[in-house]
C-alpha cells in the first residue's frame, strides 16, 4: 500500500535559545538537534505530565495515520522515534513520553560526544 502522504522539505525550528533542523523526505521526517540540552529545552516548553503525553500521543497518531515516521537525532545519534515503526518501551514509560520510542543507546552515545552533554 502506498504512503498516504509524501513530504519533502527542510526548515529550521527555533524555540527560545534552542534550535532544531527538520528535514522531510518521502515517508520520514528527521528532527536533528545540536545537543540533548536543546532537546530538553524544547520539550520543557510543552505542557507537563499528562498534557505532554497526550500531545505526543496526538502527534504519533497523526503521523501513523499519514503513514509517516519521525526520527529524532542528536548529531549522528538516533535518540527517538515516533509514528510508523516506533515502539515505546520501559524508558519511554518511565520518562512519561510514550508513545515516543526512546533509543537509550543513542542517548548514551550522544552524551559521550563533544557538546552532547549539558553545559553547566
Amino acid at each position: 500500500m502506498p504512503n498516504a502522504l509524501d513530504v519533502v522539505g527542510q526548515l529550521m525550528l527555533e524555540m527560545g535559545d534552542a534550535s532544531a533542523r527538520v528535514e522531510a523526505r518521502g515517508d520520514t521526517i528527521v528532527v536533528e538537534l545540536p545537543s540533548l540540552r536543546a532537546g530538553y529545552s524544547i520539550l520543557r516548553r510543552w505542557p507537563g505530565g499528562r498534557g505532554r503525553r497526550d500531545a505526543i500521543r496526538r502527534i504519533h497518531e497523526g503521523l501513523v495515520g499519514a503513514g509517516l515516521g519521525l526520527r529524532i537525532r542528536v548529531g549522528p545519534e538516533a535518540v527517538g522515534r515516533l509514528g510508523v515503526g516506533a515502539h515505546a518501551g520501559l524508558a519511554s514509560r518511565l520518562l512519561g513520553v510514550d508513545p515516543l520510542e526512546i533509543q537509550v543507546a543513542g542517548l548514551l552515545a550522544s552524551r559521550r560526544r563533544p557538546g552532547g552533554h549539558s553545559e553547566r
